[in-house]
């Protein structure tokens, strides 16, 4: 795949992204707190739950980018073993389950509107640092997972695992909305 269309797919979910959490706002709190069932997360703690990877994430991002030793871009991005995997489970349409670390999940936590505001600012933060990753190598360049620090990925396989994690979630939320609006 082109460097250029993997990080324009990227940008592209992410614009997305932000658009459905602007759609979000105009719920009530009670309809955003929502759970179909008591194991099941509401709109907020979706969105929370990508709000605490974001703030592991985008400081490592912004790092690798900051501190790349490998500055010039490669036309052409190919995904690590790991990293790829990685990715591709978190594409939405994965019918992956994935357990979330107990860290990263926000079940019964008191969350208010705020949770979008604090995504949505992470999502414009994360279209900068896809903007200034045209500027490095996606493949040399890697960075420290939530897993491990130890356990290092290609820059273009963490945004690509960050992103369609985003995505997947997103698209979670808004389904928590559909069984809401039926369920009421």
């Amino acid at each position: 795949m082109e460097t250029k269309q993997l990080l324009d797919e990227l940008t592209t979910i992410t614009k997305s992204n932000i658009e459905i959490a602007n759609s979000f706002k105009t719920n009530n709190p009670k309809t955003l707190n929502w759970r179909q069932s008591e194991k099941s997360w509401s709109i907020l703690e979706c969105l929370e739950h990508l709000n605490r990877y974001g703030d592991f994430y985008l400081p490592e991002l912004n790092r690798c980018i900051a501190k790349a030793r490998y500055k010039k871009p490669r036309l052409f991005y190919k995904t690590g073993v790991l990293g790829g995997y990685f990715a591709r489970m978190m594409k939405a349409e994965s019918q992956s389950k994935i357990k979330s670390l107990k860290s990263y999940n926000p079940i019964g936590s008191q969350l208010d509107q705020g949770v979008l505001d604090v995504f949505i600012t992470q999502q414009e933060t994360l279209l900068l640092i896809l903007d200034q990753a045209q500027q490095v190598d996606l493949i040399k360049n890697k960075t420290a997972t939530s897993l491990s620090r130890l356990i290092r990925l290609q820059l273009g396989d963490t945004l690509s695992f960050l992103i369609y994690h985003n995505e997947r979630h997103i698209k979670q939320a808004s389904n928590v909305l559909k069984q809401y609006s039926t369920n009421i």
